[in-house]
């Protein structure tokens, strides 16, 4: 029985210039995990998928799902360049989803969760300043307006006037109290 010289796959990336996806299929062979898309759209949670066969033209892809597998005939990278090329293959791209490296669906799970996660802090941010803006606009007391009024006679800045009231005024008070009203010197 003749030998046969089996090639290993390639196992050393493209140049770096390289594109996501021309590394991605350089490294992708048969057998390999791979994140796959079902609607080929980026923001959505990744299914996983086993590399059954390796076309000129995509991935034959089993995909795991709770559903159970299905077979994706002939799966596109989800950076291909093929589906820019015409306005008419994004349609391919919905239809037969696309596939990444679990690399790259990771890399960009992690970075959507860093964007929710400062979504939150700026709405908590803003909430915060929005409640400090109200507080901000509530009029003094008179007793308390009296004081800022004294203090503001005996030289206090208005931090140091907020600080004298512990507590019994902020500062944007005491600054629009000043805008709103004459104080005599």
């Amino acid at each position: 029985m003749p030998k046969v010289k089996v090639e290993p796959r390639q196992t050393t990336l493209p140049a770096a210039e390289s594109s996501d996806f021309e590394v991605a299929s350089a490294m992708t062979g048969l057998g390999d995990t791979v994140a796959y898309y079902e609607n080929g759209d980026k923001s959505q949670q990744p299914q996983v998928a086993i590399v059954s066969n390796v076309t000129p033209t995509g991935l034959c892809l089993h995909v795991l799902s709770p559903r159970g597998i299905s077979v994706r005939d002939y799966t596109r990278h989800i950076d291909d360049p093929w589906f820019a090329a015409l306005d008419q293959r994004q349609k391919t791209l919905n239809e037969k989803g696309a596939w990444d490296t679990l690399q790259s669906a990771r890399r960009r799970l992690d970075e959507m969760a860093r964007q929710r996660r400062l979504d939150v802090l700026r709405r908590q941010q803003a909430e915060e300043a929005n409640k400090q803006d109200r507080a901000d606009e509530e009029p003094l007391l008179d007793e308390v307006a009296m004081k800022a009024e004294e203090l503001a006679r005996q030289g206090f800045a208005l931090p140091d006037i907020a600080a004298q009231l512990r507590g019994e005024a902020t500062v944007g008070q005491i600054r629009n109290h000043f805008e709103n009203n004459m104080v005599s010197a």
